[in-house]
């Protein structure tokens, strides 16, 4: 191996051995492997730290010779004592301009780029979390002077608002380019324990170090790779172009999908995709938002015109299935702040999936206005929703569809939703909260029928939403509830 320019390393600390669990001898400046007594046929796995920065890329040969320095032991020449093996050796590098890993061997280049990348919901957060206490939301981070080891002692003021404003700019969801954001986060905060000097080979030099952990990793593993390949000697076998000869193909496959899994942040074209169980429904397969951002005149909407609509389809998993039911919802459970149930504390409410039409919310609307103490009618206004921040929430349906109902957007200014339906409180309970966009409004019925009339996109003050009349949901979506 020597001749080919392999290097095999006698350096072996107590955490390397202790990952591999075999124990390391060092006997006349050399590295023994320490096997101890074997019964026949009985085996155990040896591992070599092996150095191949300076081999060509190609298959290599190995010989191995097994030294056995126990009295007693069988013949030195004897024919079980030699073997050789094969190494297969690639060189794998990162293209930053076509932002594409780049594996080439004798036979010929493989380019490969992350189309999407499996991301460990827990961690993920757990780093973002740490981002905001590093850098805030808000507040000037020179503000407080750092000490010696602290975030900031390596950047100027303006590095670091630059680093704050484009880790905000993330956490919105922006487009941001994560490489330079990773790379300003190693400059500052010294990622393992926020310990060194970049570039004096400290901690903060190298976040896989085996420094504490700084909480700002992140476990990711990449699941849709996009890879071509360019041989050096083009063939053809008779039905087309013939892969890498095994184990070549299966091995630089391996070799580039461990060097993604590290290096996946490195990657601009890498796609962000959480799919934990425990956080992911389902995938989103159309959405719909048509509301107009220039207010229209009201005097020319009627409540027979079409509403806007802010919703998705999407395409469940079943890793939330609540019953056999379609149409099922949680009922209010004990610990939540609302625990006034609809039909049982911590059980679930069954439905039909029927829906109440436009012109039905029209003609509820219109007898209540000729009969406005009639209690049977008034029933009629009180509805409820199951969402995901408040929970199971009774409300109080205002008399009348807003014909122009404004929401902000995100990133600044307005847009108009024509024809909503605005809920209000009943009692003081919160009614709507960020998270219970989606919700369906139901009519609460005392027979149980629970008819949906509106799906909840908004809320103003907590103690009120704003919803998109069912029937204009299902028309925009092209769907309806069976």
């Amino acid at each position: 191996m020597a001749n080919r320019g392999i290097v095999v390393s006698d350096t072996w600390d107590a955490e390397d051995q202790a990952a591999v669990g075999q124990e390391i001898v060092m006997s006349s400046g050399r590295a023994r492997v320490s096997v101890g007594a074997l019964a026949p046929w009985d085996t155990q796995l040896v591992y070599f730290k092996l150095d191949v920065s300076g081999v060509v890329s190609s298959i290599h040969t190995q010989s191995i010779e097994l030294d056995v320095l126990e009295p007693g032991a069988p013949d030195p020449g004897h024919i079980n004592r030699k073997t050789s093996s094969k190494i297969w050796i690639s060189q794998t590098t990162y293209d930053p301009d076509k932002n594409v890993f780049v594996s080439e061997c004798d036979i010929g280049r493989m380019t490969a780029a992350i189309r999407e990348i499996t991301v460990d919901y827990r961690s993920l957060k757990r780093a973002v979390g740490k981002a905001r206490e590093l850098f805030g939301t808000g507040q000037e981070p020179w503000s407080h002077p750092p000490t010696s080891g602290e975030p900031g002692q390596y950047c100027s003021k303006r590095e670091l608002e630059l680093l704050r404003r484009e880790l905000l700019d993330f956490l919105r969801g922006k487009e941001v380019d994560i490489c330079q954001v990773w790379r300003r986060l190693q400059c500052c905060c010294a990622m393992g324990g926020f310990g060194g000097r970049p570039g004096d080979g400290g901690p903060g030099e190298d976040p896989w170090s085996k420094t504490p952990p700084s909480g700002m990793e992140i476990v990711s593993v990449p699941n849709a790779i996009d890879y071509t390949i360019d041989y050096n000697r083009p063939f053809a076998g008779k039905y087309g172009p013939i892969p890498y000869e095994d184990p070549w193909w299966k091995i630089l496959l391996i070799i580039i999908a461990i060097i993604l899994t590290i290096a996946a942040l490195a990657s601009a074209a890498a796609d962000l995709a959480n799919r934990s169980n425990d956080t992911v429904i389902g995938q989103v397969t159309m959405a719909v938002l048509d509301a107009p951002e220039t207010e229209p005149d009201p005097t020319t909407i009627s409540t027979k015109d079409p509403g806007s609509v802010d919703a998705a389809v999407v395409r469940l998993n079943g890793n939330r299935s609540l019953t056999a039911s379609v149409f099922s919802y949680l009922d209010a459970h004990n610990t939540e702040a609302n625990t006034d149930p609809v039909n049982n504390l911590d059980g679930h409410i069954h439905t039909s999936g029927a829906i109440v039409t436009n012109s039905e919310i029209d003609q509820i609307f219109q007898d209540i206005a000729n009969n406005p103490g009639d209690s049977t009618l008034l029933a009629q206004l009180n509805v409820f929703k199951s969402g995901a921040r408040t929970g199971t929430t009774k409300a109080y349906l205002l008399r009348g569809v807003d014909t122009i109902s404004p929401r902000n957007k995100d990133d600044g200014g307005t847009h108009y939703f024509i024809n909503q339906l605005n809920i209000v409180d009943r009692g003081g309970a919160e009614v709507s909260n960020s998270g219970d966009s989606g919700s369906l409004w139901l009519i609460e019925d005392a027979g149980g029928n629970h008819r949906i009339i509106g799906l909840n996109h908004a809320g103003c003050t907590n103690l009120d939403a704003t919803a998109s009349r069912i029937q204009d949901v299902t028309k925009a979506l092209k769907i309806h509830f069976a």
